[in-house]
């Protein structure tokens, strides 16, 4: 027989009919036992697995997973994306990826215009990471489309909730973490611990900020304006953030990092100053990304588990899918990575 085998060959191979056939490969019906291991046993003989999009039309489903997020070289986005897809794959769905460039600020779509895509698509479900939902306060045109997409399509947003939007929400928590990095600089004899990069106006910049403050008050340590450097989120963002600290003269003997990129590019214009890490300032990283501990020096860094934060937003959509109860939120514990970049007593 053809290795082009039809479900309508196999049911006449099986002696069965062809939807009896369909609820063994769907598994929407029971059928006995020693029908389903007849059937079985011939689409196990000639290798088939049924076309994606004829079991939509049969199902009704797509079996298409939209993810969509502002920019795919950030290692965040990167990781994030790769996870869900992993376990979107795990469960039989394939992944279309919207990256709406909005972190490059040189987008050509505006992300309201993704969402439509999205549901002309027919995807199963939507995950949303990132872009204007980091905002502070997003557009009031984003916060329409995204109501009016997830009124359709089953959504989940990681990312603070939004009123009005009937989506499940898992909101991480940014700046857990911070007050045992700060704990740890002062232990090695810091009295001076700056803040460097992220951008005003991004929820992410402000928890951190917020916890970065709140610990140095824990501390009984001292907290200026001119410890604090926003610029970015990227590499260049970290380089210019240190330039500018250096360039005022600071008194500051450990930096905070916003996240592994930032920390990647003050370790570059601390180089280009003469200075070192550990030994003239200690660093330390506030978002783990993959790779963390093979940079000269090892980055001491905040893990926020963010892989398992994929998997949980897909465990959440492919429930809200079914129709299934809503799964507890649990979200991952932050954890603080020691390493050698802030190991030097003073």
């Amino acid at each position: 027989m053809d290795k082009n085998i039809t479900i309508i060959q196999i049911a006449k191979e099986c002696g069965v009919s062809i939807a009896t056939v369909s609820r063994v490969i769907n598994g929407t019906v029971p059928v006995s036992e020693e029908t389903r291991r007849r059937v079985q046993a011939v689409i196990d003989k000639y290798h088939f697995s049924p076309n994606a999009m004829a079991r939509g039309l049969i199902n009704r489903r797509s079996m298409t997973l939209g993810v969509m997020l502002p920019d795919i070289t950030n290692p965040y986005f990167a990781l994030i994306f790769r996870e869900i897809e992993c376990e979107a794959h795990a469960a039989g769905y394939a992944v279309f990826l919207c990256n709406t460039m909005y972190s490059s600020r040189v987008q050509d779509t505006p992300e309201e215009e993704y969402f439509q895509m999205l549901q002309d698509k027919q995807v199963d479900g939507l995950i949303v990471v990132g872009g204007q939902l980091d905002l502070t306060t997003p557009s009031q045109s984003y916060c329409d489309a995204l109501r009016h997409t997830a009124a359709t399509v089953p959504t989940v947003v990681i990312g603070p909730p939004l009123a009005g939007v009937e989506a499940v929400f898992l909101t991480p928590d940014a700046g857990a973490g911070i007050a045992a990095a700060v704990r740890h600089l002062a232990a090695q004899g810091h009295r001076h611990i700056a803040f460097l990069g992220g951008e005003p106006g991004v929820t992410i910049t402000r928890d951190r900020l917020d916890a970065y403050r709140a610990a140095l008050a824990a501390a009984e340590l001292p907290c200026t304006e001119y410890q604090l450097v926003l610029t970015d989120y990227y590499l260049p963002d970290g380089f210019a953030a240190a330039n500018k600290l250096m360039s005022r003269g600071t008194t500051c003997t450990a930096l905070l990092a916003i996240n592994d990129s930032v920390a990647l590019g003050v370790l570059r214009a601390l180089a280009d100053w003469g200075k070192t890490v550990p030994q003239d300032f200690a660093l330390v990283s506030c978002d783990q990304f993959p790779g963390a501990e093979y940079h000269i020096p090892r980055l001491t860094a905040i893990d926020h588990h963010s892989e398992l934060l994929a998997h949980t937003a897909v465990q959440h959509l492919l429930a809200a899918m079914q129709g299934a109860p809503k799964p507890e939120i649990r979200m991952p514990d932050a954890e603080l990575i020691i390493r050698e970049s802030s190991l030097c007593k003073l």
